[in-house]
């Protein structure tokens, strides 16, 4: 009745008000408009399709969020616009996996089954048992690719460390020196950066290490809440631990 109200009916609506600085609708002139609502089942119907969309869309996010924890995904661009772009592990990940695997087709098709099976169309257990036989078929007939070994290694060398020279390679929650004796870390749930309104993303773990340096653009201020531009510092203790400091436009600090 909402949608009646507020769309193309408001204008026949529009036609019974009364008066003009003042305007009048009268319950007689309501009557005699006509709108159209679906059936009850028609509706038991929408509800029910809009409620599978909202839980496919739950589903898609939490699967996004598992990818994004598991380092395949990561968040990029500005406050605006954010988009997920896949990591090295991600792309790696693509290339070892099996072709059928990686095919739209696959997807489109399950996705079709799953409509299928919605409807009272399908078999359920007939759905599981394809799955079950392709799933076992990939593990008779799969033939690991070459070097899938190096591309889904969780020891990916991002630089060299800025305290000792040796390797700074990337784990599950973060970057660590490969020197046991030295506490370099750029840790990806940085409080640091978080103050900052800002993540440690692998590129900025590349560039800090690399240059000792890097520009953020769109930093936010824990006392007002602007926004403002800044190039992060990077020195280290005795240690090796990183410590931060922010160098502004005009060469403050």
């Amino acid at each position: 009745m909402s949608y009646q109200l507020n769309g193309k009916r408001k204008f026949d609506i529009a036609k019974v008000a009364q008066g003009v600085s003042v305007v009048h609708l009268y319950g007689e002139h309501l009557k005699a408009i006509t709108t159209c609502n679906p059936c009850l089942q028609e509706q038991q119907k929408i509800a029910k399709l809009l409620s599978l969309l909202d839980e496919r869309i739950a589903t898609q996010n939490k699967i996004i969020e598992k990818l994004v924890q598991k380092g395949f995904l990561e968040r990029k661009g500005d406050k605006k616009t954010k988009y997920l772009v896949p990591t090295h592990r991600g792309n790696s990940l693509i290339t070892v996996m099996p072709e059928m695997i990686q095919s739209p087709t696959m997807t489109a098709d399950w996705e079709q089954k799953l409509l299928l099976i919605e409807r009272g169309e399908y078999d359920p257990e007939a759905f599981m048992t394809e799955i079950t036989e392709m799933i076992e078929g990939l593990i008779r007939s799969y033939e690991v690719v070459k070097g899938a070994n190096v591309l889904m290694s969780e020891n990916k060398v991002i630089g060299k460390c800025p305290h000792c020279g040796a390797e700074v390679i990337e784990r599950n929650k973060g970057w660590f020196c490969s020197n046991r004796e030295c506490r370099f870390a750029l840790w990806k749930d940085n409080a640091y950066f978080s103050c900052l309104g800002k993540h440690m993303t692998g590129q900025l773990a590349e560039k800090l290490v690399r240059d000792g340096r890097a520009k953020l653009k769109d930093c936010k201020s824990q006392k007002n809440g602007k926004t403002y531009n800044a190039t992060v510092l990077m020195t280290t203790e005795a240690d090796g631990r990183p410590q931060f400091s922010l160098e502004f436009d005009k060469g403050g600090k």
